[in-house]
């Protein structure tokens, strides 16, 4: 089975509009997408095939509907999120994959898009950006040196080699979601997990004690409170805390449960705070 990745680019107005591509070589008029690098998470594939085939640096927002289809006889499934524009490069198109870029109603997309399955994509992805959401993006600390190996205070323990080479595929997953708060267990494993990505972006990392493992006390209260923000937030944190969001989140449970070590959720809410959408990135 191929494994492809794309994006729905939306820009509100008083009538949304969607970017779509025209491929030479093909002759249609279809949605930004590619195929997954060996080892490469759909949702940073996604990101970096729309950069490629138009010139626009997008964040994720919402998980859309999988597209799955046969292609040349195989059976090619295709992995969307909506998304918004963070910047663009005008000189990158046309090129060898893309010869045109529009911006285009969807009464207009209805008429020139090749594929009724791309129509069905941008419906649904003008709907959720319509909605208004909110992001959350909940990480497991990478691997960490084995306890038996760590004579000091295990808030001090911190991550094994192997942890620190996941370092960088978890922050080209905060990456793609536009992440720009950070909220980290003291824990010192949890810190390295999110400094990588802190000093890529200059964030600066907020340690909050209620994500600490051995915290009994966490309340739903408190998990909403740490959600009231308007911009996309990452927090790092371990399985017994994150075992427990699961009871908050109880649509989300099934993603959350057992989380391994840098593995990854992202959680999507509307404006009224209804859950949309839950993936599950694992490194």
């Amino acid at each position: 089975m191929i494994q492809a990745a794309g994006v729905v680019l939306i820009r509100l107005a008083d009538e949304p509009q969607v970017l779509i591509i025209h491929r030479a070589h093909r002759d249609d008029w279809s949605l930004p997408k590619g195929k997954l690098e060996p080892g490469e998470l759909a949702a940073v594939a996604a990101v970096r095939e729309t950069l490629e085939e138009t010139g626009y640096l997008v964040q994720l927002q919402a998980a859309l509907t999988p597209v799955s289809y046969k292609h040349n006889g195989v059976l090619k499934t295709v992995n969307y999120w909506s998304a918004t524009q963070l910047a663009h490069d005008a000189a990158a198109v046309p090129n060898s994959e893309v010869d045109q870029i529009r911006w285009v109603s969807l009464s207009e997309a209805k008429l020139l898009l090749s594929y009724e399955h791309d129509l069905l994509t941008v419906a649904e992805a003008i709907a959720v950006t319509q909605a208004g959401t909110t992001t959350a993006v909940i990480v497991r600390h990478a691997i960490s040196t084995d306890r038996s190996e760590f004579s000091g205070e295990d808030l001090n323990r911190p991550l094994a080699a192997a942890g620190f080479s996941q370092v960088p595929e978890i922050s080209a997953v905060l990456a793609a979601y536009g992440v720009t708060a950070l909220i980290s267990s003291p824990a010192i494993r949890c810190q390295q997990t999110f400094q990588h990505y802190a000093d890529q972006e200059q964030i600066l990392l907020e340690l909050n004690p209620l994500l600490l493992e051995d915290n009994s006390d966490f309340t739903e209260i408190e998990w909403r409170a740490l959600l009231n923000r308007a911009e996309p937030i990452a927090i790092c944190t371990h399985r017994p805390v994150i075992d427990e969001l699961a009871e908050f989140e109880p649509a989300a449970a099934a993603f959350l449960l057992d989380l391994p070590p840098a593995a990854i959720v992202v959680l999507c809410w509307d404006r009224e705070g209804e859950l949309l959408t839950a993936e599950r990135h694992e490194i």
